[in-house]
């Protein structure tokens, strides 16, 4: 059972591969979708929205559903349950009908991450935790790569509900696979690793600084990813293959920067790695909205891209060394959720800003400036927080 613990990343990762091609399953295709069912954008835009809005609302319930269930077999369930209601939406004859299972298919697939984080916090020590969650997250990454090229592919082929289908297909064999292999940690390994009330965990301050730099971290990955694209267009006259290169080179970073952030907050902790990350979005986000070199923005593009993936890792390995592993999947889900809260938020503020000012530089340089007050904050935990006594 020993080298057991890196099985149990690869089977994890494989579920959050699973999970991102699932959440990004429409997007290659939602014209083809919405030409067949006949919808107005409006209407195949809730596709994306039903899906996060289910996501989000998802996080705490499989939080607590972990210390029910154990974590190895909530990620099964999530797996099965997302698995099963993809394969219902390549049956929909209507666009409400595809919105409601989304809607299903999100809150269903929030229990793949939440419990992933309990699991291999179980598994891994301190020394190493960072990287396995690093690795952990290196199945986003992979997943929205395959997806932006195989979905197409099958779609022009077959069609797209068999597009749908496949993905639900190997969702099923994704479940199968964790039924027979993933395991949780023995009980004399992770019961002993307790952690304080739920409720003495809120009240203390270093719940709310992480939950705001986790609003920062996914809210500034989903604008980017939202409006890079759009803005390269605007800007620099990218036709929409090239500027949508720069989405595929965020995810390819990110599988490189995903376990390297796990490496480095392993060496040089937790809260230096966050500081830093801060420290370096700042200036990176001003100089994409002041200056106009199309070398220099590509290079600022793989700078943000490396460090949002990078700062996945010491985040999340940080809450079960503060809180105590026992209350880490409830943590983590509590944690996703202020998350997710910021992917809801921070793409309507750039959309806001640029219908306003007709430009992007307001909307990078709000997000330099929001950078500034977790940089502070986080630096404060370094002389704040001791790790949790029994991890």
């Amino acid at each position: 059972m020993k080298d057991y613990k890196w099985v149990a990343v690869f089977l994890c990762s494989l579920a959050s591969f699973f999970l991102n091609t699932i959440s990004a399953a429409f997007s290659p295709i939602l014209l083809l979708v919405k030409e067949d069912l006949g919808l107005t954008y409006t209407q195949s835009g809730m596709f994306t929205t039903a899906y996060f809005i289910g996501y989000t609302l998802g996080q705490i319930p499989w939080g607590y559903l972990t210390n029910r269930l154990r974590a190895s077999r909530a990620i099964f369930l999530s797996v099965l349950g997302l698995a099963t209601t993809t394969f219902l939406s390549s049956l929909a004859t209507t666009g409400n009908e595809v919105i409601i299972v989304r809607f299903f298919a999100g809150f269903l697939g929030a229990g793949i991450f939440v419990p992933g984080v309990r699991l291999l916090s179980e598994w891994f020590p301190v020394s190493n935790r960072g990287l396995a969650i690093g690795l952990f997250g290196t199945g986003t990454s992979i997943g929205g790569i395959v997806i932006s090229f195989s979905s197409p592919f099958i779609s022009l082929s077959f069609g797209w509900r068999w597009s749908i289908r496949a993905l639900a297909l190997l969702g099923f064999a994704v479940a199968s696979a964790l039924r027979v292999g993933l395991k949780d940690a023995p009980e004399k390994e992770s019961a002993s690793r307790g952690g304080e009330s739920l409720r003495a965990v809120v009240f203390q301050r270093a719940f709310w600084i992480l939950g705001y730099d986790q609003f920062i971290r996914l809210g500034f990955s989903y604008a980017v990813n939202a409006w890079l694209p759009t803005f390269l267009s605007e800007n620099y006259g990218l036709g929409t293959v090239m500027a949508s290169l720069s989405i595929t080179l965020i995810s390819v970073i990110g599988i490189f920067s995903n376990p390297f952030g796990g490496i480095v907050s392993d060496r040089i902790g937790e809260t230096k790695s966050i500081a830093v990350t801060f420290a370096i979005l700042i200036p990176s986000f001003y100089l994409l909205a002041a200056y106009s070199n199309a070398t220099l923005v590509w290079i600022l593009i793989a700078l943000i891209g490396f460090f949002l993936n990078f700062l996945r890792s010491p985040l999340f390995a940080m809450l079960p060394k503060l809180f105590g592993i026992t209350q880490s999947g409830i943590i983590t889900g509590y944690q996703n959720t202020f998350a997710s809260t910021g992917a809801f938020f921070f793409p309507l503020l750039i959309g806001f800003l640029r219908d306003t000012t007709a430009s992007f530089t307001t909307g990078w340089t709000s997000l330099a400036i929001l950078c500034i007050p977790p940089l502070i904050s986080t630096t404060t935990l370094l002389k704040s927080n001791k790790p949790h006594p029994l991890v």
